[in-house]
């Protein structure tokens, strides 16, 4: 029997007889796998962007149900602390730390100054920091030193406030009025900002 060429995909192969058959045969269930296992591909793909899909709007929906909660809890410890102190520079100095906390900028240390103080250490706080030390051209080591004991200070101000917390530059020396507001100058780009003023004589 003469042989001749038969085209299966892109090369033409000479077959003939019974192994001419058998190989035509064979490269059928080849591209029937191959058009199969495309199918499962296409499905599988198709699942998984669905599934994508679905996990998207689930995470979405739970970063706003957390958002929610974190601004839940901020608002009642305002409350708390408006009720028994006013609310002043001191209580938004605990509330920062509070937000700092929630929002995984710091671990979660005991005291307000060992959190203060794990915020000074982030790169946003040194940012803001150093700036206001060099425009007020103030000594760093002098600034550390009243950073470091500056919710402490703080207790000697108990001023209320009524919705803007107030920095009163009478109330504090060129250096405790940096340590204070270099830490409302960072909440300021956080979700929840407190509003604040620095007011006074320079």
């Amino acid at each position: 029997m003469r042989s001749h060429s038969t085209q299966v995909g892109p090369l033409a192969m000479p077959v003939g007889g019974s192994d001419g058959v058998a190989v035509v045969h064979l490269c059928a269930l080849i591209m029937n796998d191959w058009t199969n296992d495309k199918k499962r591909f296409e499905s599988q793909r198709e699942r998984f962007e669905s599934e994508r899909e679905r996990f998207y709007l689930q995470d979405k929906s739970q970063a706003i149900q957390i958002a929610e909660l974190k601004k839940d809890a901020i608002t009642m410890l305002e409350e708390k602390v408006r009720f028994e102190q006013g609310f002043n520079v001191r209580g938004g100095l605990e509330r920062i730390c509070y937000q700092a906390v929630l929002d995984q900028r710091i671990p979660n240390v005991s005291g307000t100054q060992r959190k203060l103080d794990a915020l000074a250490s982030t790169d946003a706080f040194g940012e803001i920091y150093m700036l206001e030390i060099s425009t007020r051209k103030l000594i760093m080591r002098d600034v550390e030193r009243c950073r470091k004991n500056i919710y402490h200070e703080l207790s000697k101000h108990a001023h209320g406030n009524e919705g803007t917390i107030l920095i009163r530059r009478q109330d504090f020396t060129p250096e405790e009025v940096v340590a204070v507001l270099s830490y409302y100058k960072l909440q300021d780009a956080w979700n929840n900002a407190l509003p604040w003023m620095e007011v006074g004589d320079k």
